[in-house]
């Protein structure tokens, strides 16, 4: 690294004559390399040939003075003497053979005879002795003289192995062929020393240092002259370059070429017209980036870089104490489908520019996200926050009836406090997300300050979304059904479908928690799929469980209705079941309807022109209004529980029971009383003008095969 630095730093012609040196440098070496190992490689070659054609040699020898053996010419060992002789020469009187052959092997080549059980029967200085257990100089674990056998024996093979050099204590690399004569069963081996082959490449790498110096002097004096013409263009605009670093942008003068250098010159001189032009844009853009990187475009405000900012600025400059308070917008996604994201904006605006008043000292308040707001603090005392947030949350509904928004209009709202929740800005906003999701879960009417138990829901609620993405993917989920009973017969005309839970992991989970942690986990969808699948599956068992044409209701999350493809979605399912449509009952909740009916009207009146009838859940709670009722084509009302249950203790509920009865009546609408559980209720119902019943008088949900449906 410190090299390439210090060869960056050399002026450019310089280092441009470094690197064609270089070049050439490795070009003649990569050449010379090769040619070196090719010629190396096919010595080996040859010399591997010698061996192989000597050892032919020798057996063509062996066999011919076997033949004068078996014609008696001459006996067998004076035979096998001659053929001794011939390969390695004559044996002295200490038992060593001159090796004075009449076959060229090399330098320092000689022929070795080996019996198949490893004594030698040839050999310069070893001959009768057994070397069956000799092994390689340089590797121990290699028996290089039972591999050589061993080849023979399969029809001749090279060995390789390292031995003492002649005359030296030095290690050499050898190669042997061996191959059994059939004659006398002898191992022949002719040996050498792989140098004695390829010593000749050695002046081939000569040649090549020798060409690369003249090589080298050659290019030096060319790459001079080129170098030379290419840089001086260069290092006029490097001046010129470092006189722009230093704000003076000023043209090239003096060169006039056509070629690539004196575009270059050209495109220097256009570069500094256009900087000197973009300058003053430069400025405009950064302080319009500034602003984007610190406020909202919609309503004004800071955006959560500036709030997490000033937050941290705040308590590194010693802030004592503050609160960091979310408010979130109840329904503002259902707001949105219903009134369009015109509106939505419209609603942020205003907002916004309520929220901006509020802004004291060192107080601020940001945008977070799509209708979440947070406010920091510091002039605030805790026991005054509700009330400073009533006045608010005032200001907002004044503001928004201005543009004919009168509806209920509600924030979810939570703070958390520096520095009992935090040191620091992440913990105290962790803090205030975790007490504003339960927020979310209760009323709206109040404001939730931090506590440890919420972070423990949080966590809970997390393992109960896992588990329940996971029982969607096995298809874990149950649907359990409840009788509507017609009191007049007591005959069961129809079932209200009721998603049931039983997770592996919890055990039994309630509906008033799984419901609305699908609705929160964005799995509403594919939930309700899965449920209506199931309850079309089922609905053959239901007509045999009961009777022919029963009616079987199914729960429609506001969610899902209001999805793009909610109509498509059912309305392929049923086609697709075989179930009359005119069987299936859709109930919808009270909480779909805001302002405008338009989009409630549209989907409805699908369904219905296919067949599938519509119940209205839950009445009395909620929105209620007879102006829906009367706009709104149902099929079905239902009473909530909450109003069968306030029978015995408020007479008056007895009465609205009653028109609520004889408006449904007048509307041509059935009417179903909810939650009705004991035998007072049910005549009270009975005496309402009531005629079909739904609650644990009669039955309670259960699975479809269970005894007691």
């Amino acid at each position: 690294m410190v090299k390439f630095h210090l060869l960056k730093s050399i002026q450019l012609k310089n280092r441009l004559l470094i690197y064609m040196i270089g070049l050439i440098f490795l070009s003649c070496l990569s050449v010379g390399t090769s040619s070196y190992f090719i010629a190396k490689n096919a010595l080996d070659n040859k010399g591997k040939v010698i061996l192989k054609n000597g050892v032919e040699m020798a057996l063509l020898l062996i066999d011919s003075e076997n033949n004068s053996v078996k014609k008696g010419l001459i006996s067998l060992e004076i035979a096998q003497e001659h053929v001794k002789e011939y390969l390695l020469g004559k044996k002295n009187e200490n038992g060593i053979r001159s090796m004075q052959h009449n076959i060229d092997l090399g330098e320092n080549g000689y022929f070795m005879a080996y019996s198949q059980s490893g004594v030698e029967l040839m050999h310069p200085t070893l001959e009768g002795q057994n070397v069956w257990s000799v092994t390689d100089k340089s590797n121990s674990s290699f028996l290089l003289v039972q591999d050589q056998i061993t080849k023979a024996i399969s029809g001749g093979g090279y060995s390789y192995y390292t031995w003492n050099t002649p005359n030296s204590t030095e290690l050499g690399k050898k190669v042997s062929y061996s191959k059994l004569d059939k004659n006398w069963g002898w191992v022949v081996t002719s040996t050498s020393y792989v140098k004695d082959y390829n010593s000749g490449a050695f002046s081939i790498m000569i040649l090549m240092i020798f060409t690369t110096l003249i090589m080298l002097l050659i290019g030096i004096l060319i790459s001079i002259h080129f170098i030379k013409g290419v840089t001086d263009p260069l290092v006029k605009v490097v001046q010129n370059m470092k006189l722009a670093e230093k704000g003076f942008y000023s043209s090239i003068s003096g060169i006039h070429r056509n070629d690539e250098m004196g575009q270059l010159v050209s495109g220097f001189n256009e570069m500094v017209y256009s900087i000197n032009r973009a300058h003053q844009n430069l400025i405009c853009q950064e302080e319009k980036i500034s602003y984007l990187a610190y406020f909202d475009q919609l309503s004004g405000l800071h955006n959560r870089n500036k709030f997490k900012e000033h937050i941290n600025n705040r308590i590194n400059t010693g802030c004592t104490q503050a609160f960091i308070i979310l408010m979130d917008i109840k329904d503002f996604r259902l707001i949105n489908s219903i009134l369009g994201n015109e509106f939505g904006d419209h609603m942020i605006r205003i907002i916004g520019s309520v929220f901006q008043r509020f802004q004291i000292g060192n107080d601020l308040i940001a945008r977070i996200s799509g209708n979440e707001f947070a406010g920091w603090f510091e002039t605030w005392d805790e026991p005054e926050i509700t009330q400073k947030l009533d006045s608010l949350k005032e200001q907002f509904i004044e503001e928004l009836k201005k543009i004919d928004f009168n509806q209920k209009f509600y924030f979810h709202i939570s703070y958390s406090s520096y520095p009992d929740h935090g040191f620091d800005f992440e913990s105290c906003y962790k803090k205030a997300t975790v007490a504003l999701k339960t927020a979310k879960e209760n009323s709206p009417t109040k404001v939730y300050k931090f506590e440890q138990s919420m972070a423990d829901s949080v966590e809970y609620d997390a393992k109960i979304i896992n588990y329940i993405e996971a029982s969607i993917i096995e298809d874990d989920f149950e649907v359990y059904y409840q009788n509507k009973v017609n009191i007049k017969d007591n005959t069961v005309i129809g079932v209200e479908a009721l998603a049931r839970w039983n997770c592996k992991q919890l055990g039994f989970v309630s509906p008033v928690v799984f419901i609305p942690a699908i609705d929160k986990a964005n799995l509403t969808s594919r939930f309700s799929k899965m449920i209506i699948g199931k309850v079309l599956n089922d609905y053959p068992a239901l007509e045999k469980k009961f009777q022919p044409g029963i009616t079987v209701s199914i729960n429609i999350s506001p969610l899902f209705f209001f999805e793009k493809d909610f109509t498509d979605i059912v309305i392929t399912a049923v086609k697709n079941s075989g179930v009359n449509p005119k069987k299936v009952i859709l109930e919808i909740t009270e909480d779909i309807f805001i302002k405008d009916f338009k989009t409630i009207q549209k989907i409805i009146a699908q369904l219905k022109n296919f067949g599938i009838k519509i119940s209205l859940d839950d009445f009395g709670t909620g929105y209620s209004s007879l102006n829906y009722v009367k706009n709104i084509d149902f099929d079905e009302i239902k009473v909530d529980k909450s109003l069968i249950q306030g029978l015995s203790t408020d007479k008056r509920v007895f009465s609205l029971l009653k028109s609520i009865d004889q408006i449904a009546k007048a509307y041509n609408y059935s009417v179903v009383a909810e939650g009705v559980e004991t035998t007072d209720e049910l005549d009270m119902i009975a005496e309402a003008g009531f005629d079909i019943v739904q609650g644990f008088i009669y039955s309670r949900p259960e699975p479809i095969f269970s005894n007691n449906f």
